[in-house]
């Protein structure tokens, strides 16, 4: 399975899309005997999935992960998280205060 998987990544580790292509290749009929069920799905989605590759290199890493997603998501829960009242015992006794 280490194989496999080392065999996977490297496809998507490469910078051109023309060498991801034939890697692909390559693990398919390295392993279309073995697994042939995984091999159908990897078939199935490879070229969605290499896409990036035809953009410029700058911007394949952007494009490639999600950290960028889950970052917007983290920002915007926090942003939203419900904020107490008050923050601490001194604001609300001066807001008692000032209000009576």
């Amino acid at each position: 399975m280490n194989e496999v998987a080392g065999d996977l990544s490297a496809i998507f580790k490469v910078r051109r899309e023309k060498t991801a292509e034939a890697l692909a290749e390559e693990f398919v009929s390295l392993y279309e005997k073995s697994y042939p069920k995984a091999v159908s799905v990897f078939e199935a989605g490879i070229e969605d999935a290499v896409t990036y590759l035809s953009y410029p290199g700058k911007h394949h890493a952007r494009i490639r992960t999600t950290n960028m997603l889950e970052r917007l998501f983290k920002e915007v829960k926090r942003r939203t998280r419900m904020v107490g009242v008050f923050p601490n015992e001194t604001s609300a006794t001066t807001a008692v205060t000032t209000t009576a």
